[in-house]
């Protein structure tokens, strides 16, 4: 208050005038971007609800080919391929709250009785109490899905984390992430052992680029060049007649996640690689959106500083970090219909009546909670874009290390 407040009639008859209304707050814990919520979105009911002791499915990686030409009367040998494999993911719960206590909600409601009532509300605070959960539930699942993946709390039966993007998309050769330096390295991933006989397609595309420049020098590739290769490896298309059988056209269902630095890179390419300003009435320096054959470009924070890149055999560090095994961004391109968080049917955000200690009785908490986990139904339908030189063709990758973008 300013220094008329030793006017003590002034102060006495006048309140703070507060610009916006009882249930308006400016939420500034939101994170700048949701990306989990792009694999929930859209999605029908029966593929993200389901109920059961865990999430399981089946998958198939060969179809153990009997097809054969013959001449009439030729003898046929029939078989029977057992060709299915069947992947499992746990539940995971998620718990969360919040508390008041009847002195607050009573204090807070203001005057309903008369309109000059000198009391008033100037802020709800159940209003609060509802936006602050809710930012940290859907704060807490972005955080989720981009956690360093640790095997011993995502894959253990016994663990209470739930799966990361890194854990399914990642740039180990194999497909296993290793949590080099920790105890956390994988073996398998979802119950399947990616190096095992026959299912090496458990993995994701490894694909890499080496240049900065707008138009490498021949035997190097710039990130468009890394996408262009993307394209051609994950844009399945189906034979006509037989789509029943077939997954469709995927590539829509792509989007590339990547650190700030990423979509500056991507965003600079872009500029640099066209007439920008004088093909347009209206020059504008901003390239807002860049996307790669209608597939958008996605900033996720966390990327930023994320230790998922290996640093030789000791530690795991970013992208940005000099000792990183490939210095420059990453983008992992991930279809949206082949990966997604499941809920249980019975406990998707569920509300508990309001409760109270049995030694605070007027206190009130309301809790909520979910039984979920993060899912991957077809990893070789994904990619990870990554600086240094891929040889090899999928599944088998060897990824020569490089320093692509010094400047960060």
């Amino acid at each position: 208050m300013p220094a008329i407040v030793s006017f003590a009639d002034w102060a006495e008859a006048t309140g703070p005038l507060l610009l916006t209304g009882p249930e308006k707050f400016v939420n500034a814990a939101q994170l700048q971007n949701y990306s989990w919520a792009r694999f929930v979105r859209g999605k029908e009911y029966s593929e993200i609800v389901q109920g059961g002791s865990e999430i399981r499915d089946e998958l198939m990686f060969d179809e153990a080919n009997t097809f054969s030409m013959y001449q009439p009367n030729d003898p046929q040998t029939p078989t029977m391929p057992q060709v299915l494999t069947r992947w499992s993911s746990p539940w995971r719960f998620a718990v969360d709250s919040y508390s008041w206590t009847e002195e607050e909600e009573a204090l807070n409601a203001g005057s309903s009785y008369t309109e000059d009532a000198r009391f008033m509300q100037y802020k709800s605070l159940l209003t609060k109490l509802e936006m602050r959960v809710q930012t940290s539930i859907c704060n807490g699942m972005e955080t989720k899905w981009w956690a360093v993946p640790d095997a011993s709390t995502m894959e253990a039966a016994a663990g209470k984390e739930p799966y990361s993007i890194p854990a399914f998309i990642n740039e180990q050769a194999n497909g296993l992430f290793n949590d080099i330096g920790g105890s956390g390295a994988f073996t398998t991933v979802e119950t399947i052992n990616p190096t095992a006989v026959g299912k090496t397609k458990w993995r994701n595309r490894v694909i890499g680029y080496d240049s900065p420049a707008v138009k490498p020098t021949a035997g190097a590739r710039n990130v468009i060049n890394a996408m262009d290769d993307a394209f051609l490896q994950l844009n399945f298309r189906p034979p006509a007649g037989k789509e029943a059988y077939f997954e469709p056209n995927t590539w829509n269902s792509i989007a590339s996640f990547t650190s700030k630095k990423g979509l500056l890179v991507m965003t600079d390419l872009l500029r640099q690689g066209q007439d920008w300003y004088t093909n347009r009435t209206s020059p504008d320096s901003a390239f807002n959106g860049p996307m790669y054959a209608g597939m958008e470009i996605v900033y996720v924070p966390q990327l930023d500083a994320a230790p998922l890149y290996a640093y030789g055999s000791t530690d795991m560090v970013s992208e940005g970090d000099t000792n990183a095994s490939g210095r420059g961004p990453r983008y992992y391109l991930l279809n949206a219909k082949y990966l997604k968080t499941v809920f249980h049917k019975d406990k998707y955000f569920v509300r508990k009546p309001p409760m109270s200690p049995f030694n605070q009785p007027f206190t009130k908490t309301v809790y909520i909670n979910s039984y979920f986990n993060n899912v991957c139904t077809a990893r070789h339908t994904h990619a990870i874009i990554t600086p240094g030189t891929v040889t090899g063709s999928f599944p088998s990758t060897t990824l020569t290390p490089a320093t692509v973008y010094s400047a960060y």
